[in-house]
């Protein structure tokens, strides 16, 4: 399988921390932005100079209960 024309995706992630982690460490992406709410906790990571990115949401476990 390959992915020849990914821009950018967006995954709900059960621990944003870790999940950026790996993305930094594996894939070399740097974090572009990060938010920290009641409801969630996101995080954007891409390369520098574009090209790629990747939203991580990590809903908290009340916004989750709701559900």
């Amino acid at each position: 399988m390959q992915l020849g024309a990914l821009h950018h995706a967006a995954l709900t992630v059960a621990d944003r921390d870790a999940s950026s982690s790996w993305y930094t460490e594996v894939l070399g992406l740097v974090e572009l932005f990060r938010e920290d709410g009641d409801e969630r906790r996101a995080a954007v990571l891409g390369f520098p100079g574009g090209g790629f990115a990747v939203g991580l949401v990590e809903f908290t476990a009340t916004a989750a209960g709701d559900r």
